[in-house]
């Protein structure tokens, strides 16, 4: 009796482990069409790293897009960015106003007080996203254009700028 239980036991984990991996497997299509390739490329990687490697002081932050792999700013080098989670709920206040109209901060002092009021010290902005769903926020469209953001890091599609005069605390 004791060999007919162990060997429905086994019977019943291999009939699991073999619909989990049919699952898996049927799956992977689906899965592929909704994701990038990869999350954080050499080139992502590379701007990270020089980001990191720039002064930020306590409480001061990094901005990016959350769809376009800066989540991982902190995973891979330390920095804590704004935007923790790729998939992040719903922004609101001064965060919501910077993915809209970071591009306007020349002439709109209301994004300048958004990023005095967050302490963003640097803008970290890639063009590969996570998801082929998502699209980049409409404030990281026109970067490169806006007089307070100096280029200080670029390989490939990933960039990485500094908020120029710096807002208190940077």
């Amino acid at each position: 009796r004791r060999w007919t239980a162990v060997l429905a036991v086994a019977v019943g984990a291999a009939a699991v482990a073999a619909t989990a991996t049919d699952a898996e497997r049927r799956a992977e299509p689906q899965l592929a069409l909704a994701y990038a390739d990869r999350t954080i490329g050499p080139d992502q990687q590379r701007v990270m790293r020089s980001l990191a490697a720039l002064p930020l002081p306590a409480g001061g932050r990094v901005l990016g897009d959350p769809v376009d792999g800066s989540p991982w700013l902190y995973a891979t080098t330390g920095t804590l960015p704004l935007f923790t989670h790729y998939d992040a709920r719903e922004p609101d206040g001064a965060a919501a106003l910077l993915l809209e109209r970071l591009d306007a901060v020349d002439a709109d002092p209301a994004v300048r007080a958004a990023l005095a009021e967050l302490r963003v010290c640097y803008v970290y902005r890639n063009d590969a996203l996570v998801s082929r769903r998502q699209e980049t926020a409409a404030g990281f469209d026109a970067l490169d254009a806006a007089a307070s953001l100096r280029l200080v890091a670029r390989a490939g599609a990933a960039s990485a700028y500094r908020v120029e005069p710096p807002v208190p605390g940077c």
